[in-house]
């Protein structure tokens, strides 16, 4: 059963909501200018106005067209669905071809299937789940314009906030059911030219400007007339949005409701033969709720293949066209979303990571408090691989969720931990402010990982105290050649230190005899037990190194590693006489502190009172199968580490490791200018010679 109803759909329908702010990455002031366009985000035909009150109320009953099978164009008639042509949100041209072959070979299988009653397999949906303005509406319809290509009609239907269902005041019962809803607008999407031209002389409008507001105002459609329209044909649905009402968090009264759509899209759109259904959410948890919204007495996966991302292949296209304006480094710290990059092109990139989420604010009120966390997961990417789920947050976003959330974490893990949820956020904002050949862009993801690993070292210990904690993965062990033994295994974190008066390895030892004691007196928690801290020098002046982190044991300094990020794949030149070593042991490539070649070094630590292990981390680290080496440089002899791509990539994380691939941030940014400035000039030469060519 599908819990139908006897009587029409009456088209007196509390729908039209109210749009989101776009989660821009502009200026306050350009975000409000924006505003207006922003409200006409979905595809043209769905474009609609009004208020909430005026969609509500009811139009005169000679005004309403009850609409019949004869109202609807054939299924197999049915056009493709146009093509996005609002460019202020969505790329001109469409990036991620691959991804809509692969989307669409998981789809054909279970489009073909039917499901039976006796234990088969159950049908899995398909979702498309990323952060709002990450490209689902775009995904969608050319999902189902290929789908037409290959002769397989697909409709295309939008739940999203501009034609949100909503309430009636004071609790009461809705007119209209989901299920309701869902006719309304699969008549939208299928009316003949005659049946928009009735409901327009209805409506009092021009045909040209009818809009779904007027379109559920006067219209009528009854259950009977859509399964008949349906009958046996073939059909793929696709919902953009669906979590606008699927929200499982509602009364009695949504739930029912909720569970009559899931029946009716089970029943008529995912068991049957060549039928099937794809929909898209920004809600993460949406797939982990889809066996109670589908009434099914078994668990149902759910079929979430990746969005699009803009790949090394489709780098130097984005690079060239001035219409994005955007170098590698900006690609990254959208999270290599090519419909996120494309809303920002016109717009200047924000500087303070806070900003970020400034439009967020409105949508979920309270959301910087740390009780509410979860909440900020509507800007994770989520997609299924190799069996698992993956959660990526791209860096625009997670720069601001630290940023947002520091102050208040600082309130229960402390000053030091909020200083390295600042330190994040600070080192990812330099994909989007860093211009310069000074290897910030590569220098700011790097240092924002190692920041992240000694966070997650921190609430490791804190997880052995609080239960709350315990689901914080341990650290891997195959990072113990690329970061600190007490970071791998748990340790407090001590805070992160900027300064620019470090310009040599001296400057650090002479500012670690000052700072030292003065830190042990006005901190008595650092004298028992271990704490790591970061040092990061502010200036692109320091002599070789990056950052380092500093390691105290019972109130003494224990340990001591620093890392240069080379922008290039460039490795160390070996010392003649020596060889890269695979198999090693980090107790046995410690060097001299301070750097006795650094310019200036007076010696201030003697040799042997504390060494340094060096890591080398570079753009384009080798290929995945190269294994973490102990290289001797020429020269200098110092020892470095030189990790595997892999081991690199483990150490970012999946999110950066993703987001901000070594071979993006590797390339000169001289080399990148100069490519870019040769397709502008190819193009300025191009449009020339058409002029010249058309005064002939």
């Amino acid at each position: 059963m599908s819990g139908r109803r006897n009587h029409r759909v009456d088209a007196h329908h509390p729908q039209v909501g109210y749009p989101s702010t776009p989660l821009s990455l502009a200026s306050p002031i350009r975000r409000r200018r924006a505003a207006g366009a922003a409200r006409w985000s979905s595809t043209e035909s769905d474009r609609v106005g009004g208020t909430l009150e005026e969609a509500g109320k009811a139009a005169p009953e000679e005004r309403v067209v009850k609409l019949t099978v004869g109202s609807l164009v054939p299924i197999a008639d049915l056009p493709p669905p146009p093509p996005e042509v609002n460019v202020t949100i969505s790329p001109a041209t469409f990036i991620g071809g691959k991804y809509l072959d692969r989307a669409y070979s998981m789809l054909l299988p279970k489009y073909e299937q039917a499901e039976d009653d006796f234990g088969g397999d159950r049908i899995p949906p398909m979702t498309f789940t990323r952060f709002s303005r990450g490209g689902k509406t775009r995904f969608l319809v050319e999902l189902g314009r290929k789908l037409y290509s290959e002769g397989r009609p697909a409709i295309f239907v939008s739940f999203n906030d501009e034609s949100a269902y909503s309430f009636p005041k004071d609790g009461e019962l809705p007119k209209q059911s989901l299920v309701e809803s869902l006719l309304l607008r699969l008549a939208w999407k299928a009316a003949t030219n005659e049946t928009r031209e009735r409901v327009a002389r209805a409506a009092n409008v021009d045909v040209d400007t009818l809009r779904f507001w007027n379109w559920i105002k006067h219209v009528s459609v009854d259950e009977e007339v859509i399964d008949e329209w349906l009958g046996n044909n073939p059909l793929v649905l696709l919902i953009d949005e669906l979590n606008a009402v699927v929200t499982r968090q509602g009364g009695p009264e949504w739930t029912a409701m909720e569970a009559q759509l899931g029946r009716y899209l089970r029943e008529h759109f995912l068991t049957r033969r060549r039928r099937y259904f794809a929909f898209s959410s920004h809600v993460p948890t949406i797939a982990q709720e889809i066996k109670q919204f589908l009434n099914s007495r078994s668990n149902r996966h759910v079929l979430m293949p990746q969005l699009p991302l803009i790949e090394q292949a489709d780098l130097d296209e984005v690079i060239s066209d001035v219409r994005y304006r955007a170098t590698p480094a900006e690609v990254c710290w959208v999270g290599r979303s090519p419909a996120l990059l494309w809303i920002t092109r016109y717009r200047s990139r924000d500087r303070m990571a806070g900003d970020v989420l400034n439009p967020l604010t409105d949508m979920f009120p309270g959301a910087t408090q740390p009780a509410d966390i979860g909440r900020w997961s509507v800007l994770l990417d989520v997609f299924e691989e190799g069996g698992d789920e993956m959660y990526v947050w791209p860096p625009c976003y997670l720069a601001g969720v630290c940023d947002r959330l520091a102050s208040d974490l600082m309130k229960i893990f402390g000053e030091r931990f909020f200083s390295g949820l600042c330190g994040v956020s600070k080192n990812l904002e330099k994909l989007a402010t860093s211009t310069d050949e000074s290897g910030y862009q590569w220098e700011g993801p790097c240092a924002a990982a190692v920041l992240l690993r000694m966070l997650q070292s921190d609430l490791r210990v804190k997880a052995e105290r609080d239960g709350a904690f315990r689901r914080i993965p341990p650290i891997p062990a195959k990072l113990a050649k690329l970061l600190p033994l007490p970071v791998i295994e748990g340790c407090q974190f001590g805070g992160h230190i900027v300064s620019g008066r470090w310009k040599t390895t001296d400057d650090i030892a002479n500012w670690l005899q000052d700072w030292l004691p003065y830190e042990l007196e006005s901190s008595p928690s650092l004298q028992k037990g271990t704490a790591a801290f970061l040092l990061q020098p502010s200036q692109n002046s320091f002599h070789r190194y990056d950052f380092f982190i500093l390691v105290i044991e019972d109130g003494k300094v224990a340990d001591l590693w620093a890392y240069q990020c080379r922008r290039g794949p460039k490795r160390p030149t070996t010392e003649p006489g020596t060889h890269p070593a695979i198999q090693f042991d980090t107790s046995d490539v410690g060097n001299p502190f301070p750097d006795a070649s650094s310019p200036g070094s007076s010696a201030s630590l003697s040799s042997g009172q504390l060494e340094m292990k060096c890591v080398w981390l570079r753009g384009r680290a080798g290929e995945t199968e190269e294994p973490t080496e102990m290289v001797v440089e020429e020269g200098t002899r110092i020892k470095w580490i030189v990790p595997s791509d892999a081991d690199q990539k483990l150490l970012f994380g999946v999110s950066l490791e993703r987001t901000c691939p070594s071979e993006f941030l590797s390339a000169s940014l001289d080399h990148v200018l100069d490519h870019v400035l040769d397709h502008v000039l190819d193009h300025v030469l191009d449009q020339t010679e058409a002029i010249i060519a058309g005064t002939q």
